[in-house]
């Protein structure tokens, strides 16, 4: 039995709205590889699948493809599974780099009005 999966790329992208830019600028942007199960759920399989990846040889025989998914399961799929992590990720890591940068500032600021003084 040969089973017929089609691997799907999503691209996730977070974009933050600085007033510096017009159209928004990118916070983080990802790139995952997806299938659909059988089951119909959708799964992300082994990174050793890109190994894979190459045109069929002469040989082999014609396969017929499985019904077409459709692009509203897999953009809700990516959004609840990997979009909204993305986000967490993407808003704490912003956070923290802010909290790291106001500590900078305020001791590079306070020892030289301490050492003006």
């Amino acid at each position: 039995m040969i089973r017929k999966i089609i691997y799907l790329f999503v691209k996730s992208l977070i974009v933050d709205n600085r007033p510096s830019k017009v159209d928004g600028s990118e916070a983080d942007e990802r790139l995952v590889m997806v299938y659909q199960a059988e089951d119909g759920e959708f799964h992300i399989p082994s990174p050793a699948k890109f190994i894979a990846l190459h045109t069929p040889m002469e040989f082999t025989k014609p396969i017929k493809f499985p019904e077409v998914i459709g692009t509203n399961d897999v953009i809700q799929w990516s959004f609840d599974k990997r979009t909204t992590q993305q986000f967490e990720d993407t808003k704490a890591y912003a956070n923290k780099d802010a909290l790291d940068r106001r500590g900078y500032l305020e001791s590079g600021f306070f020892k030289q009005v301490i050492m003006d003084l």
